[in-house]
């Protein structure tokens, strides 16, 4: 690969044989999908696609149109949390139909059969319990029929692999799986001993986490082979052969530790690796020769808002890394590939938790830039925008003569850490304070200042250890009790404190163009899609504002109004005058003057040029004072105060706005507003789901976006519904809490009130299931607040009894004890409330 630096952008010079990956083409409305499959649904011989929801949604269907257009299709069921979907022909009738791996209330694995006309029936189930996730689908015996292999992660006594053969009219077996334990996420299959039988790769979690292989005899018996990796948790899976030594190999992808791949056959045996990536958590992994040149490639999703993994094997043991192609830093689920736009090239699709499926799709034309000549290259343009945001502060409070960070810190802390994970270049000063009283006798510290100094360096080593930031970037110094706040005894706790500045939170971030036109790409049915430009977090620039030098400033269009203020000397003049409809203003000193997309500051630059040939020395002014060009809509529960601008209506966007910040501006939410599936629709169609309460209390500043021109937002009622979960023990508030949607056990904890100061983030039990026989999971909070290990921040399911104990938790039985009795209260009282 050939780099030139010329004026500041970056040329990427690649050969011809590089895949040109279109703009995002996928259906329209958004949808908050985790599984996702292609097939040919009716027939026609163009490439469909169905999504999964993970929230009680069912599956979604799209018929496409062989040019990377959608036809909406309505669902093929209604239920089910879906965690992974594939399709097949099973009951070989032309028309392929899907499986479905379900959580939730409807467990285990669903078929779903195609009629060709767009009706779908629910075939014979082959399992109507337990958790599975990951779902492969082929022929394991040889009889010409399409099979189900699926990973059961249920628990590490009830998981494992399950094999149902089919007869040819979606009937099943019984389960011929090749283990029974272990909690595993994903499966794959592949003749790895070239025996002519389809064998069994997959991947596990947890205590006995690693990579499993098995070989079958097309009977349904399995002898395991010695497993590639042991002791680490990995989650999607595929095998090919990337080498082309004839031996499938595996490619597996990891929770934090990237992506990775063993080669396989008589040579390696799977004793060979590659760590291709070795950052980052991926979902999803699939193989396919993208650029035709004989040589598999490989395509990941990261859920952990890497966005889409491409590498480009170059066929000497050497792999490419292209990921820059696809311009998202996003969280992606379920990946597949097939030929969309019928053009003889594979393509990529993605299941995305908030804005529905993802399409790329590969080739020449309108929609890539011109075609390639022999002697040409493909370019892509890679330009850098530096972004500055606000500096932030923040206080944590400490107990008396103590330095030691206390749990009801513990959100503060974490909003901290995520806003330091998203600026990482940040310069962070810490002050240590403490009250004005002499030091506490104490055993180790002889005055304030070094309980001060003490209490700085507690939370600049939470904050290192949690986010990788270099020492340098850190200052810390004690203050003692030189500068307080409270005025009498009853507020010194507010000088008990450290104070963390973070500034200046400069950040590069890039913008990646393809061929000729990089804003408007056109489409083959003439739909014209704007191309997302992804910039870290925050969108740099729409209809409302722009940002220039660091600064967000509105933008001006037809029927704002403007006062202009121009002095020349001790004289002002004032104009007020409204922007027409041509994008013109007129007055005094210019008539037609076009300001049409310009803000104030450049509206002022040019009145001062085109003023000078009057006046000497002019002073000019330019404001906004109505916002009438750009508005956002606000629906649903909205509280209304008696005020002109609250409650539910239409009112003026007056620059960079934040979802969170219009919302509370304009009443804030009703006290049943259901603020975990906040929906935001754009003027183009486009929907985004949003959790709020992520928004506040994780600091997550994707759930938090910035308004655009024509955006509606509505907060939905809290439906009262059996999506219920129970919060018990040490907390403010035990109780019965709504399920609305995604919630993780931190979030779960602050709506109950936060813990109380007695809890033990260590011992934290999550009960699942029947009581009777149930499944628990001990989490420990520590891990993820001290060191950022988001696997022990797990989703809530329906009905999950979530307690907080004072201990440690290392007996199951006493937690129960202490559950059922005020778990049979909350029954009784909800019961009552009904």
């Amino acid at each position: 690969m050939l780099w030139l630096a010329l004026s500041g952008l970056l040329i990427y010079s690649c050969s011809q044989k590089t895949v040109r990956w279109s703009v995002e083409v996928g259906p329209p409305d958004g949808g908050k999908y985790r599984g996702i499959a292609a097939g040919d649904f009716n027939g026609d011989g163009n490439i469909d696609l169905a999504g999964g929801n993970f929230k009680e949604g069912g599956v979604t269907v799209y018929w496409g149109r062989g040019d990377g257009t959608w036809i909406y299709m309505d669902k093929a069921s209604k239920l089910g949390e879906i965690r992974s979907m594939e399709s097949a022909d099973f009951d070989e009738d032309g028309f392929d139909d899907i499986a479905v791996t379900t959580w939730g209330d409807l467990k285990g694995v669903h078929i779903y059969l195609s009629d060709g006309k767009g009706k779908w029936k629910e075939g014979m189930s082959p399992v109507e319990s337990w958790s599975y996730e990951g779902i492969d689908v082929g022929d394991m015996n040889n009889d010409g029929h399409m099979d189900i292999i699926a990973a059961n992660s249920t628990s590490e006594i009830a998981g494992g692999i399950s094999v149902w053969f089919n007869n040819g009219n979606a009937v099943w077996t019984t389960d011929y799986g090749t283990i029974q334990g272990e909690v595993f996420k994903d499966v794959a299959i592949a003749d790895f001993n070239q025996d002519g039988f389809k064998d069994i790769v997959a991947t596990s979690w947890g205590i006995h986490g690693g990579i499993r292989v098995w070989y079958g005899n097309g009977r349904g018996d399995w002898r395991r082979a010695e497993a590639p990796r042991e002791e680490a948790d990995f989650w999607g899976v595929d095998a090919a052969d990337l080498n082309g030594d004839g031996y499938p190999d595996i490619i597996a992808g990891t929770y934090m530790e990237g992506l990775a791949v063993w080669y396989g056959g008589p040579r390696y045996g799977f004793r060979k690796w590659d760590h291709i990536k070795t950052t980052g958590s991926i979902w999803g992994v699939v193989t396919e020769d993208f650029d035709g040149d004989g040589y598999i490639d490989i395509a990941a999703s990261s859920f952990d808002d890497d966005g889409i993994i491409y590498f480009h094997n170059d066929g000497k043991g050497g792999w490419d890394d292209y990921s820059y192609q696809f311009v998202c830093e996003n969280r992606y689920f379920g990946l597949t590939t097939a030929d969309i736009n019928r053009d003889g090239l594979p393509d990529l699709a993605a299941a995305h938790p908030g804005e529905g499926l993802h399409v790329w799709v590969q080739g020449i034309g309108d929609l890539y830039g011109e075609p390639l000549g022999v002697e040409s290259t493909d370019l892509f343009q890679k330009r850098k925008v530096l972004v500055t945001e606000n500096d932030r502060s923040f206080s944590i409070y400490f107990d008396t003569a103590e330095w030691d960070i206390k749990m009801d810190q513990f959100t503060e802390m974490n909003e901290i850490v995520n806003l330091l994970r998203l600026y990482p270049e940040s310069i962070i000063q810490l002050e240590g304070h403490t009250d004005i009283r002499d030091v506490i006798h104490h055993t180790v510290l002889k005055s304030n200042m070094e309980l001060s100094e003490k209490r700085g360096n507690s939370v600049l080593g939470a904050l290192v250890d949690s986010t990788g930031i270099k020492m340098d970037q850190f200052q810390m110094a004690g203050m003692g009790e030189l500068y307080p706040i409270a005025t009498d005894s009853v507020d010194y706790w507010l000088d008990r404190r450290v104070d963390i500045f973070v500034s200046p939170m400069k950040y590069e971030v890039e913008q990646v163009f393809r061929g000729r036109n990089p804003k408007a790409l056109l489409l083959s049915d003439g739909f014209v899609q704007t191309m997302v430009e992804s910039l870290a977090v925050e969108t740099v620039d729409n209809a409302v504002y722009t940002t220039i030098s660091g600064y967000p400033e509105y933008k001006v269009d037809p029927e704002d109004v403007l006062n202009i203020s121009i002095w020349e000397g001790r004289t002002q003049k004032e104009y007020l005058v409204r922007v027409q409809v041509d994008g013109t203003i007129s007055f005094a000193y210019t008539t037609d003057m076009y300001v049409q997309d310009l803000t104030p500051t450049q509206i002022r630059e040019q009145i001062l040029e085109q003023s000078r040939e009057f006046l000497r020395r002019p002073n000019v002014n330019v404001d906004v004072i109505e916002y009438n060009s750009k508005k956002a809509s606000i629906l649903g529960q909205v509280r209304d105060l008696q005020r002109s601008d609250t409650g539910p209506g239409q009112y003026p966007l007056m620059g960079k706005t934040h979802v969170v910040d219009f919302i509370s501006r304009h009443g804030g939410p009703t006290d049943r507003a259901d603020l975990a599936q906040v929906k935001v629709v754009r003027a183009n169609g486009r929907t985004f789901y949003l959790n709020i309460y992520q928004a506040m209390f994780e600091g997550d500043v994707k759930q938090n976006i910035i308004l655009d021109d024509g955006d509606v937002v509505y907060l939905p009622l809290l439906s009262v519904s059996a999506r219920k979960f129970y919060v018990l023990g040490e907390v403010v508030r035990p109780g019965i809490y709504e399920l609305a949607d995604e919630v993780k056990i931190l979030e779960a904890v602050m709506m109950a009130g936060g813990f109380t100061d007695r809890a033990s983030l260590g011992g934290i039990a999550v009960i699942r299931g029947d009581l009777t026989k149930p499944e628990v999971a001990v989490v420990n909070l520590d891990k993820l607040i001290h060191k950022g290990d988001q696997s022990e921040n797990i989703e809530v399911h329906t009905n999950d009894i979530i307690y907080v104990s004072r201990h440690f938790i290392g007996d199951v039985n006493y937690v129960m004890s202490q559950v059922v009795p005020s778990l049979n209260t909350l029954f009784l009282l909800d019961r009552m409330s009904q």
